[in-house]
Order: C-alpha cells, then structure tokens, then sequence
C-alpha cells in the first residue's frame, strides 16, 4: 500500500473542531458548553451514506468526510464539527495508515435542533419562546426528574433499624432559575422526617457511642444518577425537541 498524501492546496476548507465541557453560568449551576478543540485546514470529500454503510458496517447517514493534518488533538465522536456556520456530528475517526499524517473523519449533517445543538442550544429556544418554552421546559424536567426518582427508588439501602423509606422519596422542587429550569429530586424538609436515614447513608455518619465513622452506601444517590443521567438527559431533549417541531410546522 503506497503513502497516502493531500496537496496542500487541497487542505483549503477552514473548520472548527469542537467539545463539550462543563462550565458554571450565572447562578453557580453546572451547564454544557462548545469549546474549541482545535482549528485546522481540511480536505472535504461529500458521499453517499450507502458508501459508508458497506465501508463500515454502520446504517449512518453520513454525508461528508473532512481530511485534516494529524494534530495529536483526541478528536473522538464526542466531539463535533463545525463548518461554514452548519455543525456536523462525528461519527468516525480513522488515523490513516497509523501514520500520525493525516486524520480522515466521517461526519454527517443533519438539519435537526436535537442532535447538532447541544441542550444549551435548545434552552435558548426555549428562552426565545417566552412563557410558552417555559411550559415546554417544564413538562420536559418533570418527565427527566422522575426517571431520576425511580431509580433512586430501586437503589435506596435498606437500613435494619427503620422502615426503608425509599417510597417516600419525591420530586421536591422543579423552578427556574434565570435562563435555567431545574428539577430536584430525593430529600427536603417535606419529607426529611421519614427519609433523614437516607440522607445519612448518603454523607455518612458517626456513631455517638464511639465516634466511629460508618459510610458503608456513601454516595448512593450520586452513583443512582450516573445511571440513568444519559436515558434522564435524552427524554428531556427528545420532549423539548419534539415540542419545539409542533410549534415551528
């Protein structure tokens, strides 16, 4: 097999290679935002997604594969492209030959909010629709919070001495906060009384005769959220999303 190489001049398509992380806004909350990755020149092939499904093996529609110089950037499918202002969702990245040369990246485009936005970018919808989005944005963290609670539910330690409570647990608060809606889900002062063993089992304890530190569950309703925090995360943007569509036809 020979070496692959690009012309340079054939590497003349600037595009943006983006990822999500983790930034606090305003109100202390933890949010989702696109930052750049890196920038680079890229080679811009347009196929047929038939072409890809026998290459690869996957029934993607992909329409577009980017070639850009190899960069040592982790470039993986989570991360996105964008191009002339339209945002393409990676669906594979080859290191061609192995040879720290060139990146081939399959990509596809798909004019849909949900999956080339992100949540922020459905948020700002929701904002734009004034009261309207704030029901849509309601509806939509009430049916998130009880996949959360459920969950919670089922994985809730039982503690020998006192009833198991985890019935008990409730959806305890869905408000918005400036730009942001937010469910709460588990332990507030309405149920504290029945559910406070929970809590405990949750940050841990000392025991009063011998100051014995106990935390054999600590962090259970942390490791309940990890999950289903994607299944929790997908209804809410497949809700909003599916709204929005009612709307805009």
């Amino acid at each position: 097999m020979g070496d692959f190489n690009i012309n340079s001049s054939e590497l003349k398509h600037a595009i943006t290679i983006e990822r999500l992380t983790k930034v606090k806004d305003e109100d202390n909350i933890l949010r989702d935002k696109w930052t750049t990755l890196c920038n680079s020149r890229a080679k811009i092939l347009y196929t047929r997604g038939s072409e890809y499904t026998e290459n690869y093996g996957t029934n993607s529609n992909v329409g577009v594969t980017f070639y850009i110089r190899h960069n040592h950037k982790d470039i993986t499918p989570k991360n996105r492209i964008v191009y002339k202002g339209k945002t393409y969702n990676i669906i594979y990245v080859n290191n061609v030959q192995e040879s720290n040369n060139y990146y081939e990246i399959k990509a596809d485009w798909c004019n849909n909010g949900i999956k080339t936005s992100g949540f922020d970018d459905l948020l700002n919808d929701l904002n734009n629709l004034g009261n309207v989005g704030n029901k849509i944005g309601k509806k939509a963290v009430e049916e998130g919070t009880k996949i959360v609670l459920e969950q919670q539910k089922k994985d809730a330690p039982k503690d020998k001495d006192s009833d198991h409570g985890a019935d008990k647990l409730k959806v305890t608060n869905i408000k918005k906060y400036k730009s942001t809606i937010v469910g709460k889900v588990g332990i507030d002062e309405s149920n504290w009384d029945e559910v406070d063993h929970l809590y405990y089992q949750h940050y841990g304890f000392e025991l009063w005769k011998n100051g014995e530190r106990v935390e054999p569950h600590l962090g259970w309703m942390d490791d309940s959220f990890k999950k289903v925090k994607d299944k929790s995360s997908e209804t809410m943007m497949n809700i909003v999303g599916q709204e929005i569509d009612k709307i805009l036809k």
